[in-house]
């Protein structure tokens, strides 16, 4: 091989390989991260255009998809734990309307709550 040839570059999977990276970067936000991820699949395809092999763009292809399943981890997570909160605070509430019950019969108020 001639050392005076030098190797072609392909922008897109660069440009796949970068939002990849962006991808696993910002993959606990949901909002960025799915356009991130889009563009990384759809550099990742235009970059194999022109049908030769470009580890890059199978790197970037790879991360984005990484990047989506913490996505969606980080999502269900969040998910279920807003439901425990409001579930104990749902809980909560009906002691404490319980409590105002047995306060107000006390008084001979028992058909008011």
């Amino acid at each position: 091989m001639d050392k005076n040839v030098k190797a072609e570059t392909n922008g897109l999977a660069i440009a796949s390989l970068v939002f990849g990276i962006i991808g696993i970067l910002i993959s606990w936000t949901m909002v960025l991260n799915i356009p991130c991820a889009c563009l990384t699949f759809a550099f990742s395809l235009l970059s194999r255009g022109n049908k030769k092999k470009c580890s890059m763009a199978v790197i970037g292809t790879v991360m984005g998809i990484i990047s989506i399943v913490i996505g969606i981890v980080v999502a269900v997570s969040l998910a279920n734990l807003a439901a425990q909160y409001f579930w104990n605070m749902l809980i909560d509430m009906d002691r404490i309307l319980e409590e105002g019950r047995e306060i107000l019969q006390q008084f001979g108020v028992g058909g008011v709550l």
